[in-house]
């Protein structure tokens, strides 16, 4: 599952990868069918993920990579990507500050705006 990796760090890639392996569990290959997660992947429109869906995902990350990973305080202070817009590239910069804090990637701060 490629991550537009022109336009990604290698840790942003990875998250992303692993965003869509939980994806495909939760809501299963056969609906995903042909369906490639990227870093565009809007969570509503492409995949349809239903809120249900969506909080089974970001508990599996956040059992994946640790309590910090809590996408309650993000879903604050990014109310707009909840109106249907979240994509899988701030989900995934989300997590990689929040695991590597002052790395390139990201650079301590999740990037704001469509991607």
């Amino acid at each position: 599952m490629p991550a537009d990796s022109d336009t990604a760090c290698t840790g942003e890639i990875h998250i992303i990868g692993e965003i869509g392996r939980i994806v495909t569990e939760v809501i299963g290959d056969d609906y995903l069918m042909d369906t490639e997660i990227s870093a565009s992947t809007s969570f509503a429109h492409d995949l349809e993920l239903e809120s249900v869906e969506f909080v089974s995902v970001a508990s599996r990350l956040q059992g994946l990579y640790g309590e910090k990973v809590d996408f309650v305080p993000f879903r604050q202070r990014n109310a707009r990507y909840w109106c249907g817009g979240l994509r899988a590239r701030p989900a995934g910069q989300y997590v990689g500050v929040l695991l590597h804090p002052g790395e390139p990637c990201g650079g301590g701060r999740v990037r704001r705006g469509p991607v």
